[in-house]
């Protein structure tokens, strides 16, 4: 109970006690009525209490809920400042690719404009020259045979550079042609870009106009937040200590069972020296039978250390708890609120918010070891991957039991939305090396 609210109780009670009359200073009728007022003036005491109770717990209610859209809209921008940054970037290198083909076609322009200016100028010479006389003629006219080879070569030569020059006039064109609607794609992007840019910036400023209206809200009522953060912290701790409680006994369990391993292996190792001492050849005996191969480790620590490794190899290409897009709402290890600089988030591992009706997936192979309910978390699945364990908390409708060996991707269960929350549908994953914790955010893709 907060202490506004002892508070108010202490004082409603004082009320009543001052109201009630003294004993013995009345008379029969007097007492009677007294009797009947003080009765009705408990109940409606009560009745306050009552009130009062429900109006702090719809305090702290409504301040939970404004406390989780404030976290959603944080989530929010950051997305959002990740995506304008991205379409910046992207705008950018449309500029550079909008330069480089303006530069190409300001270029293949300018190399066209000389192959038409030579190539007008070859062409009025040779019919200038046809006016006067054909290429036959031109050849025949020569002074000796010499000469008219040279005539006839630089005649086919002049034709082929004329072909050159058309064709290459030709292709240029085409290039251009081609250049000139890449440059229009270009600037078409640019636009769209743009126009996308303007409306996630728009999008940002809105968001982060909510957010200081939510802030608001949540200061003016200081006291139920901190109730309520509180109350969160109380079940996020209670669930720590049973994780932990959970991981040692687990660990318990492994060190007595590799205790055992330990000691059977030792003893069959004694028990062959011992055979192979007692099995000597003698005469007129049969040799002794093969000493039994000492035992080897058992498969569970041989699958574990495998399991372990290969874990460990996955680090930062881990898929995600979810199979859909999400939004981190609470970050892992202790950090300050992003709007909320006096408040202090703390967290074992990250907390995802999804559409409403999704499930959670292993994120990698290993073995179910303990489904539990803790309070405030719904259900909670705890699967092992040799030494390492990822937890998957806020469960309903769950698909797997104790003992149970999943796959990479295996759906474990839904996630539970809340109807008290507009169903908001939030995912509390954690992964651990044995009893530390580790940032989620570190492994997963």
């Amino acid at each position: 109970m907060s202490p506004r609210m002892r508070k108010t109780i202490l004082a409603l009670l004082i009320t009543a006690s001052i109201a009630a009359p003294m004993s013995g200073s009345l008379d029969a009728a007097t007492r009677k009525r007294t009797s009947a007022g003080v009765r009705k003036e408990q109940r409606q005491t009560q009745q306050r209490i009552r009130q009062t109770k429900e109006q702090l717990e719809e305090n702290r209610r409504q301040a939970a809920s404004n406390l989780n859209k404030l976290n959603r809209l944080n989530a929010d921008i950051s997305e959002q400042k990740k995506s304008i940054k991205a379409l910046s970037d992207s705008i950018k290198a449309v500029k550079s690719s909008i330069r480089t083909v303006s530069d190409s076609v300001k270029n293949l322009e300018r190399d066209m404009k000389t192959i038409r200016s030579s190539y007008a100028d070859a062409l009025r010479a040779a019919r200038r020259r046809r006016s006067t006389i054909d290429d036959r003629a031109y050849i025949f006219s020569s002074q000796n045979v010499k000469q008219g080879l040279s005539r006839y070569r630089y005649i086919q030569s002049f034709a082929a550079w004329l072909v050159d020059k058309s064709s290459r006039l030709k292709t240029d064109i085409s290039e251009l042609e081609k250049k000139r609607d890449r440059l229009s794609q270009l600037k078409t992007t640019q636009e769209r870009q743009l126009k996308r840019l303007s409306d996630a910036q728009d999008m940002l400023i809105a968001q982060q106009s909510a957010t200081e209206v939510l802030v608001k809200q949540l200061q003016d009522d200081r006291s139920s937040l901190d109730s309520y953060l509180k109350q969160q912290q109380k079940l996020a701790s209670s669930l720590d200590a049973e994780l932990d409680r959970i991981i040692a006994e687990e660990i318990r369990l492994a060190e007595e069972r590799r205790k055992r391993e330990e000691e059977a292996r030792r003893k069959a190792e004694e028990e062959a020296r011992n055979a192979a001492a007692n099995s000597k050849p003698q005469a007129g005996n049969k040799p002794a039978k093969k000493p039994a191969a000492p035992s080897k480790p058992s498969s569970q620590t041989a699958n574990d250390t495998k399991l372990s490794g290969s874990f460990e190899s996955n680090k930062g290409r881990l898929p995600a708890p979810v199979a859909c897009r999400y939004k981190v709402v609470k970050p892992y290890g202790i950090t300050k609120h992003p709007s909320l600089p006096k408040v202090m988030v703390e967290n074992s591992g990250i907390d995802i918010e999804v559409p409403s009706g999704t499930q959670a997936q292993a994120v990698f192979d290993g073995e179910v070891t303990v489904v539990f309910r803790p309070s405030g978390y719904q259900t909670v699945i705890v699967v092992r991957h040799g030494k390492y364990l990822t937890v998957y908390g806020n469960l309903d409708n769950i698909n797997v039991a104790k003992g149970d060996k999943v796959k990479r991707g295996q759906a474990l269960g839904h996630i539970f939305s809340n109807p008290a929350d507009d169903n908001r549908t939030i995912l509390h994953f954690e992964v651990r090396n044995g009893r530390t914790k580790l940032d989620p955010s570190q492994w997963i893709r």
